[in-house]
């Protein structure tokens, strides 16, 4: 006899989504026994039961089997024995969905059952990389050009020094950072980035850019400047 943990038929649970909590799943012993609650060490944890699961199959109440594993110092080897049941579980649902819609790629199928491959890429990646669908290819996401066009470096090394002696002249005083600069130029942070990547701009940023002890040593010679300007 087929037991659920909630009343139901087989494909009511085959045919939705992979789940943990408030799944329609079989029981791992028959529902018509009855356990005692020294059954929780010696058959339920090693099963891999759920608390609802051996709740039921006690008869007791959920608190009660809550203060026996606490008490009885259970919680590790409970939750290694869930991760191998739920494993087997997501797996099943996995390649069962990879063989009724082979045609999606990977990030279709997550989003059909997106419980299922989260446990996967979570405690099972290296399985998970194996078995993908036919349609998956590997492409490496990496901009290939990631300096500007050529000629472009120096206009942009002029431009960062000038906008590094606008930032260091403006008042108050600001320390003159790559984001003052990114910011001082209207260039979005993949722009900017990009134009990192040119040795030329690159030079420029290095000698602009001021460290902490530099901008107080800069403040500190432009206040004597100021007082001395304001003394004579």
């Amino acid at each position: 006899m087929t037991n659920f943990s909630k009343a139901g038929l087989p494909h009511q649970y085959a045919g939705q989504q992979w789940r943990i909590k408030n799944a329609y799943r079989p029981l791992p012993f028959d529902g018509r026994r009855r356990f005692q609650r020294a059954d929780i060490a010696r058959l339920f944890v090693g099963a891999g039961c759920t608390c609802e699961e051996m709740a039921r199959l006690c008869r007791t109440g959920l608190s009660n089997v809550h203060y026996y594993i606490r008490t009885h110092g259970l919680r590790d080897a409970l939750r290694a024995a869930q991760i191998v049941r739920f494993t087997a579980e997501a797996r099943s649902h996995w390649r069962a969905l990879i063989a009724r819609r082979p045609d999606l790629s990977q990030n279709r199928l997550a989003g059909m059952e997106p419980c299922a491959y989260r446990w996967l890429w979570r405690y099972d990646r290296a399985w998970l990389a194996e078995h993908r669908p036919k349609v998956y290819v590997y492409r490496l996401r990496k901009r290939r050009d990631r300096t500007p066009p050529r000629g472009q470096g120096a206009r942009i090394a002029a431009l960062v020094r000038r906008a590094a002696g606008d930032i260091k002249a403006a008042q108050p005083n600001t320390r003159c950072t790559k984001n003052a600069i990114r910011m001082a130029l209207g260039m979005t942070e993949y722009s900017f980035a990009r134009a990192h990547g040119n040795r030329q701009v690159a030079n420029a940023l290095a000698a602009v850019i001021e460290s902490h002890a530099a901008y107080r040593e800069r403040v500190r010679v432009e206040s004597c400047r100021a007082i001395q300007e304001a003394t004579e």
